[in-house]
């Protein structure tokens, strides 16, 4: 009864009911390709250190993992930074999290971006922690 699901990749049709296959619309991973065009001629570093999250800073979004996976890498690489942009409702929890790990000089919060192409020209990583991802079902009444 959908008039369209929206997914993020073609191999997730698979998991869509056959019934919805026409109905199903691929958007794909925000981060174009050609903004890492330029990046091509850099020297690869040994250890990537900039990392940067974008998203609403919401239980579903799973911050508190890619905190936890900050917190082992930072012990063998303390230089590695994460920059997490975005708000939401969670943002005193993960703030928390980060002083209870101690790692204010490993992730900074930095609120919202008006340029997230630059900033993911600035970064060696992108990172996505979602638990799942969400169909959007538009009903016709």
């Amino acid at each position: 009864k959908a008039d369209a699901v929206v997914i993020q990749t073609e191999s997730q049709i698979k998991e869509i009911p056959s019934g919805l296959w026409k109905n199903t619309v691929v958007i794909s991973n925000p981060i174009p390709f050609a903004l890492y065009e330029g990046k091509k001629a850099e020297q690869q570093k040994s250890v990537p250190n900039e990392i940067i999250m974008v998203g609403r800073i919401e239980e579903q979004k799973n911050f508190p993992m890619a905190i936890e996976a900050m917190r082992i890498i930072s012990r063998s690489h303390p230089d590695v930074r994460l920059r997490i942009f975005g708000k939401g409702s969670k943002e005193s929890y993960i703030r928390d999290l980060i002083r209870q790990y101690d790692l204010e000089s490993n992730i900074t919060l930095e609120g919202w971006t008006q340029n997230v192409s630059s900033e993911l020209l600035g970064s060696d990583i992108y990172i996505m922690t979602s638990n799942y991802y969400i169909l959007v079902h538009i009903i016709t009444y």
